[in-house]
């Protein structure tokens, strides 16, 4: 990822991963998954068709939803990240507890991202199966809103400094600037293999 940024998506399907963002959704193969009114999440086809608001509901809250091929992940209180089967089963909303104010969520195929809230401010890691939970494992000036994670970095937004900060995914190499200059308040963001997408959240 070289830095290329962009505030609006060009073509539908990115369209609909921008707004994915905003809903605090993930879209992962041929899925898009968004949380319902805060309590249960939602699925459709990465088309945006065969909508279900109601396919998998936990007892609690679901909010910042990640996924990959086997897991979804979500965000079910300020310490706690529930996990799911992919197909909606298996849930469990206590997964992963004892979490410092976990505010958005982001996973790659080996580890966990949170961005912690409060005068803790920064990221926390563990690992996939929820194991090693390392509350403080990048620390950001700011505080983060929007968090996503590739394989080799791990990306966050940073509304209140209209900027993005990049980070290797083994906490070294932290870049709290290596996007500047943003007009508006970087809320939810997306990361393709070329591009970086953001959610201006001082629109109206």
């Amino acid at each position: 990822m070289d830095g290329k940024r962009h505030k609006f998506s060009l073509g539908l399907r990115a369209v609909a991963w921008a707004v994915a963002c905003l809903l605090s959704a993930q879209v992962a193969f041929g899925f898009m998954y968004w949380d319902s009114n805060g309590n249960a999440m939602a699925r459709s086809d990465e088309d945006g068709s065969n909508v279900n608001n109601s396919f998998m509901t936990s007892g609690g809250s679901i909010t910042s939803v990640a996924a990959n091929q086997t897991h979804l992940f979500w965000r079910s209180g300020s310490s706690t990240i529930g996990r799911s089967n992919a197909d909606g089963t298996g849930v469990n909303a206590s997964f992963m507890t004892g979490l410092t104010l976990v505010n958005r969520i982001g996973i790659n195929n080996d580890y966990i991202f949170w961005g912690v809230g409060g005068g803790s401010a920064g990221i926390g890691r563990a690992n996939i199966d929820g194991t090693g939970i390392d509350n403080s494992f990048i620390s950001v000036p700011n505080g983060t809103v929007g968090v996503r994670a590739t394989s080799n970095f791990v990306y966050w937004s940073d509304g209140g400094a209209n900027r993005i900060g990049r980070a290797n995914v083994d906490g070294t190499g932290v870049d709290p600037l290596f996007i500047t200059g943003i007009t508006g308040q970087p809320t939810g963001i997306w990361v393709t293999d070329t591009h970086i997408y953001w959610i201006d959240g001082s629109a109206n």
